[in-house]
Order: structure tokens, then C-alpha cells, then sequence
């Protein structure tokens, strides 16, 4: 059972680049089947999902007929039997899929609700219009003639002549097509309903012309033959011999009377079809651009491929065109979960099917976690496999980083010694040399600070030759450098010219780009409760005072006796150029790093103080999870009734010398744990144990903070007030029960089927963050601190933590380049420039 469950996650994560067909479903089926029939309701569950999964890329029915009878059976045996509800909705949508799969059943299976179209649109209304397009087409397109015989064109057929059943066969397709334009179409980028001369009567067209064309063949080519089928069997054998032949003749007359050669042999019954859907297709256009064909080559002079992917136990695009012309700058738009990275992650490893081997692809990733083995910056670049290939010298390399501000001692510095923005710079430099013909930029902006971005924004417009894919949720960058949009609609790209501004003037419920108040998702942050002492929220809670850092292995301190204080009503920007600082300022404030010994630096913070702190490369926090689902590792890192993380900061966890020691020979009477504490008058006195105690004779003993300290049991100090301050939020308490953190994570948009069912490695990187705040936020913390949170969350889910953070009821300490962000939040700003904290704004007791 362990491997089965093993090999369904494994399919789960599969990334699937091609449509499945019998010979895979062969080597699976079995194994679906046997899960499905398992008491285990965790697999029958993972094992539904797989089965939805694949047969949604099934595309002949014959690939998936012979397994129905070892399918379907055990899918029905499921839903009759099984007492969970959410596992029986689960198998039920499997089962739906599965028919749909075979061509049967009328279930609706497309969880992508449609988007709205620019201008309403009705069924009937369409219909209607339809309707007369279809006639039309008709009368112009002649069907039947001999060289010997008079003429005979669908006219003839539509002028009184069509029966009953012959009408409603014909209004049957018009209506069949009306679903697909209403219902299954994008806005039109070509449709400007602000223009002048734009007349609203012709929107329908607009819609037609972005209905698949597939989709439209499929709603016609079944049904229009069965009309002149009908009528010839009504004719007289006579007439049906000689007036009723199939477009088959050397020439045939056009409906201007012109002589058009046609080719001999009588075409097949599909190639008619397939004609007069096209005609009707014509005729509903009118002068309207068909959106399904290409009319300026340079649009896909690139690659023009279809293909599907599906990652996840989810299908994130379904027969969709990968279109890229040369030198065109793309923007790829949906919301976080959308597939965004993982397509830009398959096209740079090539596992696209039918992407030109030609092609030269680098993908440039936003979190580069490799080790850099201790070696020097410029070393490990030389080494590197896309540097050999493009035959990049050492010298050309060494001057491309320092044009943009690497200075020697960086270059002689492992890559780990590098900010956050300095890795980033890296990054772009190695493309930059690689000689990529497609660049892949996943959030590029990340972690760059202003100058930094208008860099990277001149860069990208100066090369004329190379086209790029971007992922980012900075607006004002994507707004710069875009020529076209690529946006996810309902499984499928879809192409709008123009930068960011031209698409959200088609979407305009795409506003949240620009607007963070615009955002219809919400996040709830818990409400901390009163912290002892604390009567006004300007009182001082966190405080660091004359520190100074260096790095290990440096000389010079990256920062030299700062000082900075946070109360439960801060609102705080901390700003800086990338390197000043700002996220080694943050460390030393939540105690996960120390102040330079000697250098009389104090850190402190209230005793039941809770800090919630979401670090700059945020993955940190669960990369040693990501087998387990997000349920599982809130489960793990509270299980105990305090924050796990807490432990592990520098000013909590024991060295492994200080483990040494305490393991060693210690005498009578030295400090073994310390328990709880009191207040005695105005010193706080700790409940300790010690060595050699007899509990039975002996009492613990109670000494004071100052004394602990002098001893050097600080580090077990503050251990206990870790315990005691999740005990006051009650962790100890509450209940880690799947619905309890289930319900928790709902708050931060996290829905069950990744929250509770998906392992932390299918998350994606928006997902990951939302994750790392809920388990943040669930010991319901007094202060937030946030190291670069826009880096991962789109415009929607950033607008929900916007609006979360302004009504939260403790205090907030960002680190951002986004100034929109900190401008619309934070009162207070901390500038780290030169090794120095300057503060300007709130005044705090």
C-alpha cells in the first residue's frame, strides 16, 4: 500500500506535456483499479484524481474503452459505498470524465467558469443571428450540379423546400454554435467598444471570432450533411440520379458565374462538411477578423506548436498554441496556480512536445537554492554548462558583472554571500551571455531594488533579436517592456498585442493588476490577544539597540550600532539598495541572527511577545517538507503546543558545544531545566530544576532573569518564554484536527484540494507563500514580519494582503522594493544605507 500511495503522488506531480493514450492508460489501469478497490479512502481519492487527470487528455475513445469495465465498475463501488462525502464528489467527477472521455453522458466537466464577454450577449439572441448566417451561407454555396443537368444550389434546397425535421436539424446547429460564442469564447481583443464607430449590433461577431475552430467544426461538420441527405431521399430516383452529385465535376460555377477548376474525384462527405462550415463560419463574420487564424506571420515566426499540460492532478491547458515570433516580449497573465512557472519550466527543459530543437532556450529562475560548494562567485559561473556551450570567455564575463556594479571582493565571495538582488543580477548576467534565443524570466524584478529594475528594463529593451517570456506581478515593469499578453482563458493562451495597460482595457475585471484595492480575495489575520504590561499600542514591544554585524569571514561590519523599535501600531517600510542590509536588520530584530560579541548591542522583546516571521527566501521554512501536505506540517511544526521555528532561532537553540557541555560531567546543583516563571514584585523569578535534586525533599528553586543570565542559562530562558507565550495563545489547546487547520488555511485562500490532499511540492510559488503566512499566522501573533512578500503572491492575492494587513491589530515590519505596496500600508520608514538605521516618521514611546 506504501508504494501505491507513493506511485499515485508520483502521477499527481507528473508534469503531462502530451495526450494520454492506450498504451499508458495499460500500464495504469491496473493500479487505479486495485486503489479504487482498497479500504484506504486516501487512495481511492488520489486514485479518482489520476483517473479525472488522464482521461482528460484522452482524445480517441478507443484508448480508453477497454479499460471501462475495469474502471467504471469500481468507480460506481465507490460512490454507492463510500460514507465521506468529499472522496464520493471526487469519484463522481472522475466518473463524469471518464464517460466524456468514451463520448458518452452529458456532464458538464469544465470547472473554468467562462469569461465574460466586453458586451452581454443572450443564447436566443445569438441564435437568431446564427441562424440567418446559416441560411445565408447555404444559398451561396452550391452543392450539387453535372455537366448535363441545370444547376442545383442549396437555394433551391432552403426556398420552401426543407421538412420539418430538416429545420430543426439546421436549428439545432445554430443553437449548438450560440452556446460555444456566448458561453465558451474570450473577449475579443480586436473589439473596441470605446471607439466611436463601433456598432454594438456586430459584438456577436466579435465572439464568433473567438470561438475555437475545432469547436465550431465539432457543433456543424455531425449535422449539416444529414440536411442534404434528407432532401435527396425525398427527391425522385430520377432527379437524385442526375441533379444531386457531390461537388465532383472538373469545373464548377461560383456564385458570380465565374469558371473555377475544381480537382477530379468526388471529395469526401467530411471535406463537404467541412466546406460549408466554413462558409457559415464566413458569413457570421461578415468583415470581422477571424481571431483563429494568423494574419501577420512575425506573430509565430518562432514557434507555432499545440500541445496540453497538466501538472498537479490538475489540467492547466488543454490543446492550446504556443505562438512566439522573434523579438516579441511576452507577458504571461493568469492567477497564482494558473501553470504559469511550470510552463515556462517545460519549455526551458524542452519537454514541450514539438518545440523546434532549434530552439535556445534559458530559464531564468527567481530562487536559485543550489550550493555554491564555498567556491568563488566567478569560478562557479565559468564552470557552469551554459557558459562552456556559449564559449564565454573569463574576462568577458568578469566585465559584464562589474558594469553593473560587482565589485572584485564580490567576485571572489561564494555566491551565498550575495543579497537577494545580487543573486538576481547574477542570474540575468548569465542569460545575458548564454546567447538564449528565448529568454524565460520567472518574477525577474524579484528582490531588485529601483535603480536595479530600470536596469534590467533598458537590458531587455535593447535586445531587438531575442524573444522573452516574463512571469511578474510588478506592473509598472511588465507595463515597459511588453509588445503582447499571453492570458490563461479557460484551459487555453490566448493572445492580446499590447502591453499590461491595452489588456486590462479588454479585461476590465483584470483591474487588481493596477488596482491592489480592486482584488476580490480576502485573507483573515487572527486577532493576537493583550499583551501584560501593554496599555497603549505605541509602547515599545521589540527593540534592537546599538548592535553591530559581520558577516562570518568579514572584516567589515555590514552594519554598525543600529538601533530601531517596534509597537503594536507600527506600520514600518524598511528601504535600501540591494546589499545595504535590510534583511540581515530584520534577522538580528527576530533574533535568528546575534550581535557582534563586545559590541554592547541589546535585543529585546516582551517576554509573551509572538512574531510571525516570513523570511526573504520564504521556501526555507518548508523545504524540508515537501513530501508532506500543508495540514501535515502545521500538524509537525506545532504538535508539540509552540512553534517549533521558535526553537531554532540563534537566541533559543543550543550550539552543539553548548550540548557538549550539558551532556558532560556537571556537579551538584547547576541548572538542568527551567520550568515556568513569576513575577516578584518587579523581578521575574524563573522555576528551575538543577542536578542531583531530590523533587521529593527538594523544591525547585526560583532565581531571577539577571542571575540566569550571569550563569549562562539564557538560551533555556528564553526557551520558556516561548512556551509561556504560545500557551497564551492558547496553541497548547487548540485542537490539530485536519478540519481545525483545514479551516485556517481557507483564510489565506488555500483550498482543501492543495491544503489537504496535495503534498507542499505541487504547491506553486504563490501557494507556497500563502501556506508560509497561515502557518505563520497560526499561533496568532502580535507582530508581522514580512522580508519581501510581493516576490510570489499575483496582483489579486497581494491586494488581499493589502487590505488583511490594515485591518490587523498588531504591529507590521516590511522589507519591499514595491513602493506601491509599503506606500498604501506603512506610516514609518527605516533607510539602511551605509551600514547605518535611519528612521523617519512614528514616534514611539
Amino acid at each position: 500500500p506504501d508504494e501505491s500511495i507513493k506511485t499515485l503522488d508520483a502521477l499527481l506531480e507528473t508534469t503531462f506535456v502530451a495526450n494520454v493514450d492506450a498504451p499508458v492508460l495499460a500500464l495504469i489501469a491496473p493500479l487505479l483499479a486495485k486503489s479504487l478497490k482498497t479500504r484506504s479512502s486516501v487512495m481511492k481519492r488520489k486514485a479518482s484524481r489520476v483517473i479525472d487527470i488522464m482521461c482528460r487528455l484522452v482524445q480517441e475513445p478507443s484508448d480508453v474503452a477497454p479499460f471501462m469495465p475495469l474502471l467504471l465498475p469500481a468507480l460506481d463501488k465507490v460512490i454507492d459505498e463510500i460514507v465521506d462525502a468529499e472522496v464520493c464528489g471526487v469519484a463522481k467527477d472522475a466518473r463524469a470524465i471518464l464517460l466524456k472521455a468514451m463520448g458518452e453522458g452529458d456532464e458538464k466537466v469544465s470547472t473554468v467558469a467562462a469569461t465574460p464577454t466586453a458586451v452581454s450577449l443572450s443564447v436566443p439572441a445569438v441564435q437568431i443571428k446564427l441562424l440567418d448566417a446559416l441560411h445565408h451561407s447555404m444559398k451561396n454555396n452550391q452543392l450539387y450540379s453535372t455537366a448535363e443537368q441545370p444547376l442545383h444550389t442549396s437555394s433551391q434546397l432552403l426556398q420552401g423546400s426543407l421538412n420539418d425535421t430538416e429545420q430543426k436539424i439546421f436549428t439545432f446547429i445554430s443553437e449548438l454554435c450560440a452556446e460555444l460564442v456566448v458561453k465558451g469564447t474570450p473577449p475579443n481583443p480586436n473589439m473596441k467598444i470605446d471607439d466611436a464607430d463601433f456598432d454594438v449590433e456586430n459584438s456577436w461577431r466579435y465572439a464568433v471570432a473567438m470561438s475555437d475552430s475545432a469547436d465550431w467544426n465539432d457543433c456543424i461538420v455531425p449535422y449539416i450533411l444529414s440536411v442534404r441527405d434528407s432532401y435527396k431521399s425525398r427527391c425522385s430516383p430520377a432527379t437524385s440520379e442526375t441533379n444531386f452529385i457531390d461537388i465532383s465535376a472538373e469545373e464548377k460555377v461560383d456564385k458570380d458565374g465565374d469558371n473555377e477548376s475544381f480537382p477530379m474525384g468526388s471529395p469526401t462527405d467530411n471535406t463537404v462538411a467541412e466546406q460549408l462550415s466554413s462558409a457559415f463560419r464566413s458569413a457570421a463574420l461578415g468583415v470581422v477578423l477571424d481571431s483563429q487564424n494568423q494574419t501577420d506571420p512575425n506573430d509565430s515566426n518562432l514557434c507555432d506548436i499545440e500541445f496540453s499540460l497538466a501538472f498537479g492532478g490538475k489540467i492547466l491547458l488543454h490543446n492550446t498554441y504556443l505562438r512566439l515570433g522573434k523579438g516579441r516580449r511576452y507577458g504571461l497573465m493568469g492567477k497564482n496556480g494558473a501553470g504559469k512557472t511550470t510552463l515556462l519550466t517545460n519549455i526551458g527543459s524542452g519537454n514541450i512536445e514539438g518545440l523546434p530543437a532549434t530552439i535556445k532556450t534559458v530559464y531564468v529562475q527567481h530562487d536559485d537554492a543550489s550550493d555554491d560548494q564555498g567556491v568563488s562567485l566567478i569560478d562557479e559561473m565559468m564552470a557552469g554548462k551554459d557558459m562552456i556551450e556559449a564559449g564565454v570567455k573569463r574576462e568577458d564575463a568578469a566585465a559584464a558583472l562589474t558594469h553593473i556594479g560587482f565589485t572584485e571582493n564580490m567576485l571572489s565571495c561564494p555566491r551565498s554571500m550575495l543579497s537577494g538582488g545580487w543573486k538576481m543580477k547574477l542570474l540575468i548576467i548569465r542569460a545575458m551571455l548564454s546567447r538564449a534565443d528565448v529568454l524565460l524570466l520567472d518574477e525577474p524584478t524579484n528582490h531588485l531594488d529601483t535603480a536595479s529594475v530600470a536596469w534590467l528594463i533598458n537590458y531587455i529593451l535593447s535586445q531587438k533579436d531575442v524573444t522573452c517570456l516574463i512571469v511578474s506581478h510588478d506592473t509598472q515593469f511588465m507595463d515597459a517592456v511588453l509588445t503582447d499578453v499571453i492570458h490563461y482563458e479557460n484551459r487555453k493562451l490566448v493572445y492580446y498585442h499590447g502591453n499590461l495597460t491595452h489588456f486590462v482595457s479588454i479585461h476590465p475585471e483584470a483591474r487588481y493588476y493596477y488596482e491592489l484595492a480592486g482584488s476580490t480575495m480576502s485573507f483573515k489575520f487572527p486577532t493576537p490577544e493583550r499583551l501584560d504590561g501593554i496599555n497603549s499600542t505605541t509602547r515599545s514591544v521589540l527593540k534592537i539597540e546599538n548592535c553591530t554585524y559581520t558577516y562570518p569571514g568579514q572584516t567589515k561590519p555590514q552594519l554598525v550600532n543600529v538601533s530601531a523599535k517596534v509597537c503594536l501600531a507600527s506600520r514600518v517600510a524598511v528601504v535600501g539598495a540591494n546589499g545595504a542590509g535590510k534583511s540581515t536588520l530584520i534577522k538580528l530584530l527576530v533574533q535568528e541572527a546575534e550581535p557582534d560579541e563586545g559590541c554592547g548591542g541589546i535585543v529585546w522583546k516582551h517576554m509573551n511577545l509572538r512574531v510571525a516571521y516570513v523570511a526573504q527566501h520564504s521556501f526555507h521554512h518548508i523545504e524540508q517538507h515537501l513530501d508532506s501536505t500543508p495540514v501535515e506540517y502545521i500538524k509537525w511544526r506545532f504538535a508539540a503546543g509552540y512553534d517549533k521555528e521558535d526553537m531554532t532561532k540563534a537566541n533559543t537553540k543550543l550550539t552543539e558545544e553548548e550540548v557538549e557541555e550539558r551532556k558532560g560531567e556537571r556537579k551538584y546543583g547547576d541548572i538542568d531545566l527551567v520550568l515556568g516563571r513569576r513575577k516578584n514584585g518587579r523581578t521575574m523569578e524563573y522555576e528551575c530544576t538543577f542536578v542531583g535534586q531530590n523533587p521529593a525533599r527538594e523544591p525547585n528553586k526560583y532565581i531571577t532573569v539577571e542571575k540566569l543570565t550571569e550563569m549562562g542559562y539564557l538560551k533555556l530562558v528564553q526557551q520558556c518564554d516561548t512556551r509561556i507565550a504560545a500557551a497564551a495563545a492558547g496553541l497548547d489547546l487548540r485542537p490539530l484536527l485536519t478540519a481545525e487547520i483545514q479551516g485556517h488555511l481557507d483564510d489565506f485562500n488555500l483550498a482543501a484540494e492543495f491544503g489537504t490532499h496535495g503534498t507542499i511540492r505541487r504547491l506553486s510559488g504563490g501557494q507556497k507563500v500563502k501556506l508560509v503566512l497561515a502557518a505563520a499566522m497560526w499561533n496568532r501573533p502580535h507582530v508581522i514580519i514580512l522580508d519581501e512578500p510581493t516576490n510570489y503572491l499575483d496582483r489579486e492575492a497581494l491586494g488581499a494582503l493589502t487590505q488583511a494587513i490594515k485591518t490587523f491589530a498588531g504591529g507590521v515590519v516590511i522589507i519591499s522594493h514595491n513602493h506601491e505596496f509599503t506606500d498604501a500600508l506603512c506610516s514609518e520608514k527605516w533607510l539602511v544605507k551605509d551600514g547605518q538605521c535611519f528612521t523617519h516618521g512614528f514616534d514611539l514611546q
